[in-house]
């Protein structure tokens, strides 16, 4: 009985309770907004994803600037050089105590053998150890923080830079410029640009037009 009169409770005004509310449901009503929040990122990654199958990577573009280094991973992040550091220097990745430590952790690379569960006897391990101590020599650090770098732009990400390199990859472009005339209505450009294109209404073009339209017989 008791159990039914908190149910009242908690049922809201519009139902004959008190509009308490339930914790529980509460939660569930929250954890299920962070499950429409990653349906929307899942989609936005379904979309990088087909383009990326079409050899148009953006992500590849993003690349790390690094400030103080307190958000970029040493090892991981591509932010010294064209390739990340475990690509370049496999030996030593293996060697390292904390794989997905951060770029202060591990600066400067002169103090690197210290984070290594051994240092290298020789052989390959010694000569990427040197020449990664070697990368750190000319690197220094700020008192900022870590930035994203878009290799598009040197200045900053624009969407007018993804378009252009989409639209480059996807669609059959021409190296040769349309010459736009302005003192000229538009409709006169148009038809200039479409008789350079070889796509007006003629009757070759719309015979042909008709010749690979139609089924072929046999």
């Amino acid at each position: 009985m008791t159990w039914v009169r908190w149910n009242k409770c908690l049922a809201s005004k519009d139902h004959g309770g008190l509009g308490i509310g339930s914790i529980l449901v509460l939660n569930i009503g929250l954890l299920f907004k962070l499950i429409w929040s990653f349906s929307t990122w899942g989609a936005i990654l379904s979309s990088i994803n087909r383009f990326k199958q079409k050899g148009i990577n953006l992500l590849s573009y993003c690349t790390p600037k690094v400030g103080d280094g307190s958000s970029t991973r040493f090892w991981e992040d591509v932010w010294c050089g064209d390739q990340a550091l475990k690509a370049l220097f496999p030996r030593i990745y293996l060697l390292d105590t904390d794989k997905i430590c951060l770029v202060q952790n591990r600066f400067p690379f002169q103090a690197l053998s210290s984070a290594l569960r051994r240092r290298p006897r020789g052989g390959t391990g010694m000569v990427q150890f040197t020449d990664l101590q070697a990368k750190g020599e000319n690197i220094v650090l700020s008192d900022q923080g870590d930035t994203w770098h878009w290799a598009l732009n040197s200045s900053s990400f624009s969407v007018a830079s993804v378009r252009s390199l989409i639209d480059s990859t996807t669609l059959n472009v021409s190296p040769i410029g349309t010459r736009w005339i302005r003192s000229i209505p538009i409709k006169v450009n148009i038809f200039l640009w479409r008789l350079m294109l070889n796509k007006l209404p003629s009757r070759v073009n719309l015979d042909r037009r008709e010749y690979l339209n139609c089924p072929r017989l046999g």
